[in-house]
């Protein structure tokens, strides 16, 4: 070929490049790679940067998950009554029965503040 021997290196290489520029959506521009080292490359920007998007993702979604104090609150008064119904050993059915008082507890609190 035009750019010297074939080698499984070069395909395998050229493949895995094919491969992330597909999948992460972020290749085929007017730019691209013309060699095995430059192809490496751009395969570790590519992931680099889908790893990073998808951390920013994952934060900002974090971030929302969190902005309602009362479901916030919710949450934690839930996870220490799971952890007090553990410590004391209750049996599954009152551990059932105190978690649905405090959600119907909940919901009625959230009724009357409307």
């Amino acid at each position: 070929t035009s750019r010297g021997p074939i080698n499984s290196v070069r395909v395998y290489v050229a493949a895995l490049y094919w491969s992330i520029m597909t999948l992460t959506g972020i290749g085929y521009g007017d730019i691209t790679p013309t060699n095995t080292n430059e192809q490496a490359v751009a395969c570790i920007a590519m992931l680099f940067s889908s790893a990073a998007f998808s951390y920013v993702i994952g934060t900002v979604a974090g971030i929302y998950a969190t902005l309602n104090p009362d479901q916030v609150a919710y949450r934690n008064r839930i996870d220490a009554l799971n952890f007090f119904c553990r410590e004391r050993k209750l049996s599954k059915d009152l551990h059932t029965r105190l978690r649905d008082y405090m959600t119907d507890a909940r919901q009625l609190h959230e009724a009357s503040d409307d």
